[in-house]
């Protein structure tokens, strides 16, 4: 936010401003700094949709397989009842 609070002030003084105008290279290099600042706020907001999006991945396959688990155990505890009910 500072860099492109800079680059504004640089590109459009104000009309009242006692400070001398900047040269259009302080601009352009304000302009540059934003720029890159901007850039690397979009990828850390991408990597974070993607850590979201992964996290949302581990969250479904975990619900899967604890409720292949869970059908698991139910089906293994009704054989293994059985197994033992036809060895008496």
């Amino acid at each position: 936010m500072k860099k492109y609070h800079t680059f504004s002030s640089l590109a459009h003084p104000a009309p009242n401003s006692t400070a001398p105008a900047s040269s259009k290279e302080e601009t352009e290099e304000a302009r540059e700094a934003f720029l890159v600042e901007l850039a690397s706020f979009q990828l850390l907001l991408k990597k974070s949709a993607m850590i979201c999006e992964a996290e949302a991945r581990q969250v479904e396959e975990y619900q899967r397989e604890k409720q292949r688990i869970g059908v698991y155990s139910v089906d293994s505890v009704s054989t293994r009842s059985l197994l033992t009910e036809a060895c008496r």
